[in-house]
């Protein structure tokens, strides 16, 4: 009887331990989920950014091509 109940009670503490292993891995596996998600998150950021100074430099581009044109046809006119 006594070698049953050293068994069980090795067979609970072996039990035991993979558990805590199991969630250390867990733990581990999450962190690092929420690390790569954040890495997105902030390469989205930045490509939104981009896109929206792309866009404002072109426009801001196009309005001094206007203007600039408009000023090459007034030199050209003016005596």
């Amino acid at each position: 009887m006594r070698w049953g109940i050293d068994t069980r009670t090795e067979e609970r503490e072996l039990k035991h331990v993979r558990r805590e292993g199991a969630l250390e891995s867990l733990s581990a596996a999450m962190t690092e989920v929420e690390k790569s998600h954040q890495q997105v998150v902030q390469r989205e950021r930045l490509h939104a950014i981009g896109r929206l100074t792309s866009g404002l430099s072109r426009d801001f581009n196009n309005s001094l091509s206007v203007i600039i044109g408009y000023s090459d046809l007034l030199i050209t006119h003016i005596p």
